[in-house]
C-alpha cells in the first residue's frame, strides 16, 4: 500500500493532468486512477463516487486538502469533506445599496478581511472561466486566448490584490491573464 505522501502527490499530478486530456478514454482512466487513491487515502466511498462521477474539481481539490489537513473538526465539515463553518474574517463587507463606483478603490486597512480562502476561491472562477472559455474556442481561436475578463461575482479590488501578490497579470482593460 503506498504512503499518504505517494498517494497525495499522485492525486496532486492526477487533478492537473484532468486540465490537459483530451481524450475521453484517458480522461476516464485518469478519473478512475482518482478514485482508487482517494478511497485508499480514508475518503468516504460515496463521496469518492460523487467527485468522480461529476469529474468535480473543486470538490476534488477540497477532498486533498482534507487528506493533507485532517486536524479540521469533524463537525464542521458536510459529507464531501468541505468546510461549512464561515467567520466573520471570511466574508465581505456588506456595501450600502446603490454605492457605485466609490467602494471601488480600497485602502490597505480595508482590505484585511481578504482571506486567503477568499482570494483562493477567487483564484479558482477565474481558472475555471478560462477554462471555459479554452473548452469553447476553436483551436485556432484558443491559441488567440492570453487573457479573459475576470468573473464579476468578485469586487474589482480581490483581482488587485492577487495581481499584487503576483498570481495574476493585468492586461489593461479590465482584462486579466495567469503569469508564465
Amino acid at each position: 500500500m503506498p504512503s499518504e505522501i505517494d498517494i497525495l502527490s499522485k492525486l496532486d499530478q492526477l487533478s492537473v493532468d484532468v486540465f490537459l486530456i483530451s481524450e475521453k478514454y484517458d480522461l476516464d482512466q485518469a478519473w478512475g486512477q482518482i478514485k482508487t487513491l482517494l478511497i485508499q487515502a480514508g475518503c468516504d466511498s460515496d463521496v469518492c463516487k460523487q467527485i468522480v462521477s461529476n469529474q468535480d474539481i473543486d470538490r476534488l481539490t477540497d477532498a486533498i486538502e482534507q487528506i493533507r489537513s485532517p486536524e479540521q473538526p469533524e463537525n464542521d465539515l458536510v459529507p464531501g469533506g468541505i468546510a461549512t463553518t464561515l467567520s466573520a474574517s471570511d466574508l465581505p463587507p456588506l456595501a450600502p445599496i446603490g454605492a457605485g463606483n466609490e467602494y471601488e478603490k480600497v485602502s490597505d486597512e480595508d482590505i484585511d478581511w481578504l482571506s486567503d480562502m477568499m482570494l483562493k476561491q477567487a483564484m479558482r472562477a477565474f481558472r475555471r472561466r478560462l477554462k471555459l472559455k479554452l473548452d469553447a474556442a476553436t483551436s485556432r481561436e484558443a491559441e488567440r486566448i492570453f487573457a479573459i475578463q475576470p468573473p464579476t461575482t468578485y469586487p474589482d479590488y480581490v483581482w488587485d490584490e492577487l495581481v499584487t501578490q503576483g498570481k495574476l497579470l493585468r492586461e489593461g482593460k479590465g482584462f486579466y491573464r495567469l503569469p508564465q
